[in-house]
């Protein structure tokens, strides 16, 4: 069964993906606000499919939301080096990176897991650059529940 939510109707489109950021004050006395707020604040989806059906909006300006199937992407995120094993199960520790300059930040910047999150690494990729010089590498995870 296709999975839904509700997007911006104007930059709706098929392979778009987008990071869940949370409920906005004028999402309380919408009638369709369970479909736009099933998902987890901080975790990225990919639109599969458009479908024909639109509603109101109070959050977008006079702009609708249409109805779109979607599916959850991996969670991408740095480990330390000498944590880097597939497989491992780790807990993050350490706070969230204020480096937004780097070019690792997107990998450093955990929205979705927050400090002390116990994490399975599903697999690696390549090494990051860190600006602060830390050695990173690139992993898939799940959270560990």
């Amino acid at each position: 069964m296709a999975r839904i939510t509700l997007y911006r109707s104007a930059a709706a489109r098929e392979g778009t993906t987008f990071t869940y950021i949370g409920q906005a004050p004028e999402c309380a006395e919408c009638k369709v606000r369970a479909i736009c707020h099933s998902l987890e604040e901080g975790h990225v989806y990919r639109i599969t499919a458009l479908r024909d059906k639109e509603h109101d909006c109070a959050v977008h300006e006079g702009d609708k939301v249409r109805v779109v199937e979607y599916e959850e992407m991996p969670l991408e995120i740095a480990v330390p080096v000498k944590k880097a094993m597939e497989g491992a199960i780790i807990t993050l520790d350490g706070s969230e990176c204020t480096w937004a300059w780097c070019a690792s930040h997107g990998y450093c910047r955990r929205t979705a897991l927050p400090e002390g999150a116990r994490v399975r690494i599903l697999s690696l990729g390549e090494d990051l650059e860190c600006a602060k010089g830390a050695k990173l590498k690139r992993a898939v995870v799940e959270i560990e529940g």
